[in-house]
């Protein structure tokens, strides 16, 4: 399975423009949002469209959007809102967590990803950074979420797509055997088989 994934855009129509180019090159199955599209929902039904029209779209919210109107606005323009879900597809599981959760411990997601029970490859989506990579590190330290990090490593996440960190964008690192990658907003293309 082919994915572009990316994060941060913030409304940026030249970077959208970038983004749109890397989607037509690439033909991926699936475009992956891990939040903060717009710029604390300013205009934000536009960028939902305009996200919309880059093909079939899984999405979660950033600190920049609420969970209640990115679900409509998904809702509305057939974008499949993943936030507090699991979702499987093709041999893959999609874990979806939006929203801050920048504090190095999340309750709420800890008693989320409790119920996920799955044997497929997790695809893990956050906008939070994973805590112990290079995609969490500012200023020589590690600031990003020990939660999301205990899940990766026990549930053996293949892939962890985050973001919410702009100056780390497009880096990516490992946390045991789970790959981390801050896709930036212009986007990483990852290839996962199931």
């Amino acid at each position: 399975m082919k994915l572009v994934a990316f994060v941060d855009l913030h409304a940026n129509m030249s970077l959208f423009k970038r983004l749109e180019a890397v989607v037509r090159k690439e033909s991926p199955d699936y475009i992956v949002c891990a939040g903060d599209f717009t710029i604390f929902e300013q205009d934000m039904e536009h960028m939902v469209e305009k996200v919309a029209s880059l093909g079939k779209v899984l999405l979660i919210n950033g600190n920049h959007e609420t969970e209640e109107a990115t679900a409509v606005y998904c809702k509305k323009h057939n974008i499949t809102f993943i936030h507090g879900k699991s979702l499987d597809i093709g041999g893959i599981t999609f874990v979806g967590w939006g929203g801050g959760g920048f504090e190095e411990k999340d309750e709420e997601f800890e008693a989320f990803v409790q119920q996920i029970n799955t044997r497929n490859k997790i695809v893990l989506v956050t906008h939070a950074p994973v805590y112990g990579t290079e995609v969490d590190k500012m200023w020589n330290e590690h600031r990003g979420n020990k939660s999301i990090a205990e899940f990766c490593k026990k549930a053996s996440v293949r892939v962890a797509i985050c973001g919410h960190f702009h100056e780390n964008a497009g880096k990516h690192g490992k946390l045991g055997k789970t790959i981390v990658i801050n896709p930036g907003p212009v986007g990483a293309v990852i290839e996962i088989e199931p």
